[in-house]
């Protein structure tokens, strides 16, 4: 195995949706999260800012793929892996479909308008997933900067 393992690129039309916590989503989002919810992992020091084990995260990938479901992992590693999911997106990210343009006029505009399905969906997910964590951050260490910072690559 290589030192950084390469998931591929992730077409968002050939992967299966699943609902979780109202929205519709790919099944490995809502796959982890539920496993970082299980794990108490909104409340882990440093999620999604540690990296976790890049042994495990690999393992964790490959079971995930032959399988389609997890089973126990700690939950930075689960965090890495998801942050990973979104860098892998074929063709643009999360974001990357926004004109620089529209983010030079106003530090705040309104994101939703400028996407559509499945990228709106995913989007209010991440978004509500954030702000679980920050509701944590006096166990997470995770202030609403730490977030932006750790998760702004892989938008």
């Amino acid at each position: 195995k290589s030192a950084q393992f390469d998931m591929g690129l992730i077409s968002l039309a050939s992967i299966p949706y699943t609902h979780h916590l109202g929205f519709k989503v790919p099944k490995i989002l809502a796959d982890l999260r539920d496993q970082m919810d299980f794990t108490n992992g909104l409340k882990a020091e440093g999620i999604f800012r540690l990296s976790g084990s890049e042994t495990e995260i690999i393992a964790l990938y490959e079971e995930y793929t032959a399988k389609a479901t997890v089973s126990h992992f700690d939950a930075h590693n689960a965090a890495n892996l998801m942050k990973r999911w979104f860098k892998s997106w074929e063709g643009s990210r999360l974001l990357g479909d926004i004109p620089v343009e529209e983010f030079q006029k106003s530090p705040h505009i309104d994101v939703s308008s400028f996407l559509t399905e499945p990228r709106l969906s995913i989007w209010k997910w991440l978004l509500q997933l954030l702000l679980d964590v920050y509701a944590f951050r006096e166990f997470n260490k995770m202030s609403a900067k730490n977030l932006a910072i750790v998760w702004a690559p892989a938008l």
